[in-house]
């Protein structure tokens, strides 16, 4: 049997609103400190007294209303009361920071579950990890930085392997032990001063092209080999000081204005046939 003030059998009679009930009530005013106006849960209003020591009723509050056999009601029981948090309360619930010191009492790890945010302390010394049987994988979501006034140092006995890939687009520099090789689709470098210090250097292109103010080049045998070589300049000046020779199938030499061939002893000789044509030519 359910008792009479439950909320499925909460006792009235409808037809006359001071008839014994019992039940839930919400409150909804504060009279006095032992005296509260409550309402049922058909709308009807109500009062009721306190039977509870040291409960502040507060409106809103849900509460067990009781009426003994002289008609009177009393709260004899809270159901729910809503109540906002103390700044007291709010620091009792916040989850505590973790905190691991070494024997000093410095500071080793820290763990904030309010910003989640893991902070790991080497106070003083050295910070080593360890992994002699296995793999160390980092793995950030935001991304990962090393910073130091010193420097940093990165050794490997097999390869270090460096990629940025998106989208099927990738840059990836390889270091293996006696070869680097880099591979792109852009590369650019900039600097003040750059050298190259090689026994070898090849380079393969579909295209060059180069822009200076100024080039030198100091060799001790240049070999061309090409299909077609075009240049052009606004001067062009050459010294030689032993042997200038030039081969060819054919040779042909134009000058808009002069052209001069001067030398101690100047030969000019033909197998066949020797031309020369001019509308004056002189012989001195």
């Amino acid at each position: 049997m359910k008792p009479a003030w439950t909320p499925e059998t909460t006792t009235h009679d409808g037809a006359n609103p001071d008839a014994p009930r019992s039940g839930p009530a919400t409150i909804t005013a504060v009279l006095s400190k032992q005296r509260v106006r409550v309402t049922w849960p058909d709308g009807v209003a109500d009062e009721a007294s306190l039977a509870l020591p040291g409960y502040a009723p507060r409106v809103d509050d849900r509460a067990l209303v009781f009426t003994d056999g002289a008609g009177a009601r009393w709260i004899i029981g809270v159901m729910n009361a809503p109540r906002p948090s103390t700044l007291l309360e709010e620091a009792l619930e916040s989850p505590p920071v973790t905190r691991v010191e070494d024997k000093r009492g410095r500071l080793l790890f820290e763990y904030d579950p309010e910003t989640d945010r893991a902070v790991l302390h080497a106070a003083a010394g050295d910070l080593e990890l360890s992994v002699p049987a296995g793999a160390l994988r980092i793995e950030a979501r935001d991304g990962v930085t090393l910073e130091t006034p010193a420097d940093v140092r990165i050794r490997a006995e097999r390869e270090v392997d460096i990629a940025s890939e998106k989208a099927g687009r990738s840059s990836r520099v390889r270091l293996q032990p006696g070869e680097m090789s880099l591979a792109s689709a852009v590369v650019t470098a900039a600097a003040t001063r750059a050298e190259v210090l090689a026994e070898k250097v090849g380079v393969s292109a579909t295209q060059l092209e180069s822009h200076v103010e100024r080039a030198r080049h100091v060799a001790q045998v240049v070999d061309v080999r090409a299909g077609r070589i075009v240049e052009r300049a606004v001067d062009v000046y050459r010294e030689v000081e032993r042997l200038s020779q030039t081969r060819a199938g054919r040779l042909k030499l134009v000058a808009k204005k002069a052209a001069q061939l001067v030398g101690e002893n100047t030969l000019v000789k033909a197998r066949d046939r020797m031309k020369v044509k001019g509308e004056r030519i002189h012989l001195a």
